[in-house]
């Protein structure tokens, strides 16, 4: 009971504030306004902090080895030489 009547009185301070003082309730409501960003924002970041920190990494593929063969060993193996790719 006691509950009801403090949200009761707890709306009719708003309406009171917000009918004769409009200046200070729109103050107000900018606060809360911003408030309510800056939490929202906390906690996405959070959110996102924590995906980042329990998804793996992809794995990187391995890349082929070349090796260059010398001109001048290229002939007595036969392998192209590395002008001629």
């Amino acid at each position: 009971m006691k509950f009801i009547l403090y949200f009761i009185f707890f709306g009719l301070l708003f309406y009171v504030i917000a009918l004769y003082f409009p200046e200070a309730f729109q103050t107000l409501v900018s606060w809360a306004d911003k408030v309510f960003a800056f939490l929202q924002n906390l906690f996405i970041a959070a959110i996102d902090k924590a995906n980042l920190m329990m998804s793996t990494p992809p794995a990187i593929p391995e890349q082929p080895v070349h090796f260059e063969v010398p001109q001048e060993l290229a002939c007595l193996w036969n392998y192209p030489s590395p002008s001629s790719l």
